[in-house]
């Protein structure tokens, strides 16, 4: 209720048990699909309990649900820049008093470098493996976060990638690689990501869910918002050439969930009402869509 609500704040960090607390912030991840709290509520909140959270399982899951979801889906778009830099400092007051080496400095390293616009103090240092918070010094996928955000940020181009992956041969190294490439925010590397995930049938199933990781993340929205409307035609026409596993996952990573307008539920909603829809795609966009109404009926309530 209210009243529960505005104590959090003062309350939650104070509570001893980790179930505890655990309970609270799923109960709080529910109440945001039902449109019963605002989503600015969860970073303010987080900025003064995920300092004092000790278990690191809470950890983890709360900052991804607040980067990944509320920031990048529940939030305005005017809002997001903004509470993205609170993340970040949030991710470096947690990693300034972390054991070296652990999960806890992990966590907070990845929230650093998910969140911040620190280009030269934090993402081309540790890039080039430099600066990094001790223990973390051979940590492959931190470092394929950090330049999958360069290249986000127009600042690592595709011969950049190349050159990061030609150090990295490993799997993850490629399928990094793919992300960062797809994220680079050019109107012909959005075209050839596309192109990529939708026509390329050389690409393994971990490969075009790298691609559609990195497709739809760069501050200038207008660079993706054509292919909105282009996920209804062309991922349901994926249908003939990908296993049912594999398209299933792509077409729910490629799903435009940034986009959390009532006109993007009227294409989904036009899409599911086609008679020539494969199944496969058809869950997916049944689950993707029930999520993108939770988010629009969240902005209309809360003014975003």
């Amino acid at each position: 209720d209210e009243r529960s609500l505005a104590a959090l704040t003062s309350e939650l960090p104070a509570v001893t048990d980790a179930q505890t607390r655990a309970v609270v912030w799923v109960g709080l991840r529910d109440q945001l699909a039902l449109g019963l709290v605002d989503p600015r509520l969860l970073v303010d909140l987080a900025e003064v309990a995920l300092p004092h959270e000790s278990d690191d399982s809470v950890l983890a899951s709360v900052g991804m649900h607040l980067t990944g979801t509320v920031v990048r889906s529940y939030l305005p778009p005017a809002e997001e820049a903004p509470a993205r830099a609170r993340m970040a400092a949030l991710g470096e007051r947690i990693l300034a008093d972390a054991e070296p080496g652990s999960s806890r400095a992990l966590h907070a390293a990845r929230l650093v470098a998910r969140t911040t616009d620190d280009v030269e103090g934090r993402l081309r240092p540790w890039a080039d493996g430099e600066g990094l918070p001790q223990g973390l010094e051979d940590d492959a996928d931190l470092r394929w976060v950090v330049l999958g955000q360069l290249a986000r940020r127009g600042l690592l181009d595709a011969d950049g990638v190349a050159a990061a992956r030609e150090q990295d041969r490993t799997m993850s190294g490629n399928l990094g690689a793919l992300t960062a490439r797809a994220a680079i925010p050019t109107p012909e590397a959005k075209a050839q990501a596309w192109a990529s995930l939708t026509t390329d049938r050389s690409l393994s199933n971990y490969e075009l869910v790298a691609v559609a990781s990195g497709f739809w993340g760069p501050a200038d929205r207008s660079l993706v918002e054509p292919y909105v409307a282009r996920y209804f035609e062309d991922v349901p026409a994926m249908a003939g050439h990908l296993g049912d596993s594999a398209l299933a996952r792509v077409a729910s990573i490629a799903y435009p969930s940034r986009f959390g307008t009532p006109e993007t539920l009227a294409l989904s909603q036009a899409c599911l009402a086609r008679d020539d829809l494969d199944p496969t795609v058809r869950r997916a966009v049944v689950d993707q869509q029930s999520q993108l109404e939770e988010v629009v009926r969240s902005r209309a309530r809360y003014g975003a």
